[in-house]
């Protein structure tokens, strides 16, 4: 399994690295729009996104396993979420921001509760986030933020020149940032 996207209709597809070939698995479980995704070894979990429609955020969260080729609902996170991050860090998916919201929270697939953790600031939409040497890093267009698990705290760290709608990657002890289109540095 190595990448999935939606597209319409609403399915989950697959590309065979190997075979360079695309197919489709299933069709997602929710009809919801801006949905993110994360995984813990071969599981896919998705939350939130916005109605179609009317694009108010929702709260379902559900769980896909490759072995089986099926969806299962998971709790549903304490809030609603519309363009917020998924990341997992140490077998947790924590939930960032979103449209009107500055809570975060974790999910413990094995016990398949939500519960809050501390709070990334005033409301965020847009950001990106990775987990990188048990610590998540998230960035949106205002504030650049490193949280710590184990004390329960976010740490504001130093903006990169210009940061609006970028990505974070991961290398070596290193975090790629790279600003819209165009390569901004290292942070």
């Amino acid at each position: 399994f190595c990448e999935g996207y939606l597209t319409e209709p609403k399915h989950l597809r697959m590309f065979d690295c190997a075979r360079e070939t695309w197919s489709t698995l299933c069709r997602m479980p929710s009809d919801g729009k801006n949905l993110t995704m994360t995984t813990i070894n071969e599981l896919l979990f998705i939350a939130g996104g916005c109605h179609t429609s009317s694009f108010f955020p929702i709260s379902t969260a559900f769980q896909y396993s490759t072995s089986t080729n099926e969806w299962i609902e998971v709790k549903e996170m304490n809030e609603r979420r519309c363009n917020h991050r998924l990341v997992t860090l140490n077998g947790l998916i924590y939930a960032i921001g979103g449209r009107h919201n500055e809570t975060v929270e974790c999910y413990n697939p094995v016990t398949n509760e939500w519960n809050y953790v501390a709070p990334f600031g005033p409301a965020v939409e847009h950001l990106t986030a990775i987990s990188h040497h048990n610590r998540i890093y998230a960035l949106d267009n205002q504030k650049f933020k490193a949280f710590n698990p184990k004390i329960n705290t976010w740490k504001e760290l130093s903006y990169p020149p210009i940061g609006k709608y970028g990505s974070l990657v991961s290398i070596n002890d290193k975090l790629l940032f790279f600003g819209g289109s165009k390569f901004e540095g290292l942070i």
